[in-house]
């Protein structure tokens, strides 16, 4: 393949067939990385193959590996020497250099090659597969035949050229992301980027956000119940469309418009339905709606109080507001103090919670602010008493520990103690419903016709 085609032929492709690769190709790509400049010419970096299921298998149940390595027929280890050629880090740069040229063989040969970085427990994956000490594991590469089902028709978005190009010296022209879990600590404009780059940047379909069976057939009853057939209806803020799917697929005889931040992020979405139409959200005048769903849209905005008096203007008289939220006052909420304050985990990475910016409300304060939009609160209950995702967040938790749990000491085992625990608490929790206490709160307001407001202001 022409160079000039080839670089931005190569994806990162983690769905692959089970057809086997034949070593001499294996041996093939390892060998283009010998080409690639090195520090000193130290060589610095050696490749271990795992061919046989039963060691990948433990790369991810042992090892703490990202699942994804469970479906590739090989996975290329990467190891690098610690010894020398470590001020600049010129040993892992050398080593970085020839992974890149092996995935440029992996394109060049018709192949799907994947570069993984989160591998788990260095110690771990060493004493998987007989790693001196020396020798530290750097990344995975996975290796395989694409499978076509799942292959990607268009590539994640990048930032432009001159975004990232500067000539004799730097001089700030691109938007920074932040790091941290709260997007009270983030602009609104780093939302929308990270939205589209960061949530776009592994597969169309994906969902990055997660939510028990359970959660979804609640939210469906209750959008059901609170849209007439026939009304038109805005989604605010979707995210990655992991509940707009099922709310789209519930109303089948509405109009619905769903709003994101940016058409690459309508992109995303799109792909998990085609119902809605779609727009990107501004604030200021927009088309007026007979229901407005938030679907745990305030969780992800850094200012959310402010974003309900946008969401009461794109209201009809008589229109609903039905806000899906994660209670701040809750098991919930108490789980994400705990994250930050025994875990110490402030910032994205290594967040098992969510995949993005997430941070719990008040739903007292959320009606509060309601009805100072001016809208009536009609209904406003708990869902679930704790949160019904808890299963998902235990086997999460499992990877973080398999990671970073040697830092952990003993909180390690309480924190695992006390989501399994909460796992069992959630069966016999389900029928509470104390709103203000619940972890999954639902609340819905309907705006006044304007007569009904000229009543209220005279009785008053």
């Amino acid at each position: 393949m022409e160079f000039d085609a080839l670089m931005p032929a190569r994806r990162s492709v983690r769905f692959f067939t089970e057809r086997k690769i034949d070593r001499a190709i294996i041996e093939k790509i390892i060998d283009a990385g010998r080409y690639a400049p090195r520090a000193s010419n130290r060589q610095h970096w050696e490749a271990i193959v795992v061919d046989e299921k039963e060691v990948i298998e433990r790369l991810y149940y042992d090892g703490g590996a990202q699942k994804t390595v469970l479906g590739a027929p090989a996975v290329i280890v990467i190891v690098v020497d610690m010894r020398f050629n470590v001020a600049n880090y010129d040993n892992i740069q050398s080593t970085c250099a020839a992974a890149e040229n092996m995935l440029l063989k992996i394109t060049d040969i018709g192949l799907g090659g994947c570069w993984v970085v989160g591998f788990g427990s260095k110690e771990n994956v060493r004493r998987i597969l007989g790693i001196p000490d020396y020798f530290e594991p750097l990344c995975y590469l996975l290796v395989g035949e694409q499978n076509q089902k799942f292959k990607i028709s268009s590539p994640p978005p990048k930032k432009a050229l001159s975004e990232v190009v500067h000539y004799n010296k730097y001089a700030p022209k691109t938007l920074y992301l932040s790091s941290y879990i709260r997007p009270s600590k983030w602009t609104i404009e780093q939302i929308r980027d990270h939205q589209r780059f960061v949530s776009r940047a592994r597969h169309l379909g994906i969902d990055y956000e997660f939510y028990s069976d359970e959660e979804i057939r609640a939210i469906k009853s209750i959008a059901r119940q609170n849209v007439k057939d026939g009304d038109k209806v805005a989604v605010l803020l979707s995210y990655d469309g992991t509940v707009l799917k099922h709310i789209a697929g519930s109303l089948e005889k509405n109009e619905i418009v769903d709003f994101e931040l940016h058409d690459d992020i309508i992109n995303f979405v799109r792909y998990k339905t085609s119902k809605p139409k779609f727009m990107v959200y501004a604030a200021g005048p927009q088309e007026k709606f007979d229901a407005v769903i938030l679907p745990f849209a305030l969780e992800k905005v850094p200012r959310p109080y402010e974003l309900v008096k946008e969401v009461e203007a794109m209201l009809k008289e008589g229109g609903r507001i039905i806000s899906f939220d994660k209670n701040k006052n809750s098991f919930y909420g108490l789980m994400y103090f705990c994250l930050e304050k025994f875990l110490g985990i402030k910032k994205l990475e290594g967040f098992f919670v969510r995949s993005g910016p997430f941070e719990p409300i008040s739903s007292i304060r959320l009606e509060s602010k309601l009805r100072k939009a001016g809208l009536r609160v009609i209904e406003s209950r708990g869902m679930f008493f704790l949160p019904p995702e808890v299963s998902i967040f235990t086997e999460r938790l499992d990877g973080y520990l398999k990671r970073h749990g040697k830092k952990l000491s003993f909180l390690k085992h309480f924190m695992r103690f006390s989501l399994l625990a909460s796992e069992f608490a959630f069966k016999i929790t389900k029928q509470i419903k104390i709103k203000h206490l619940c972890s999954s709160t639902y609340i819905v307001a309907e705006k006044p016709a304007m007569a009904s407001q000229k009543e209220n202001v005279g009785e008053k």
